[in-house]
């Protein structure tokens, strides 16, 4: 008698659509109903069932609470919400977070279309958190940058006395 193989390996982030996918392929390929080869897929990656293996992927592409607080601070940032952005750094969130383009929020704030006596405000409680003054974002920009382009001067005098100076 032999053993079974060893259950294919889920991606670290599989999907509930590549996953249908494979299996109406599969039923194409074998000629079976789809229900038969949703069921063998699922046995393939380990899982008794298919509505197992698809609850599975369901939990693992559920938004944790660390998720929403991260994209809370980057809507935070990009809005140049004074308010948000303190409740969320006081909450834990940290001052360096980083949006999916590698900016940081000290550069969303900077880059925001909000009025300036608010991006300069929401720089100012982001400052106080001690981000890294000199990080680069996405194409090589730092806040200073984007401070320099979108103004007021006040926002440039406050990141440089703050270090943005990199020289």
């Amino acid at each position: 008698m032999s053993t079974p193989p060893a259950p294919r390996r889920l991606p670290d982030r599989p999907s509930e659509e590549n996953l249908k996918k494979q299996a109406k392929r599969l039923a194409k390929r074998d000629n079976i109903p789809l229900s038969t080869a949703q069921h063998r897929l699922a046995n393939d990656y380990g899982f008794a069932s298919w509505p197992k293996l698809m609850d599975h992927v369901r939990a693992l592409s559920a938004p944790t609470p660390e998720s929403a607080l991260v994209n809370a601070a980057i809507k935070a940032a990009t809005e140049a919400n004074v308010e948000q952005i303190t409740s969320l750094l006081a909450r834990g969130v940290s001052p360096d977070l980083r949006d999916q383009h590698a900016n940081p929020l000290l550069t969303l704030v900077c880059k925001s279309s909000a009025p300036p006596h608010q991006r300069l405000a929401a720089a100012k409680a982001l400052i106080d958190a001690k981000p890294q003054m000199t990080a680069f974002g996405h194409v090589g920009t730092t806040p200073l940058h984007w401070a320099a382009w979108h103004g007021p001067v006040s926002l440039v005098e406050l990141l440089i006395r703050a270090g943005a100076l990199i020289w």
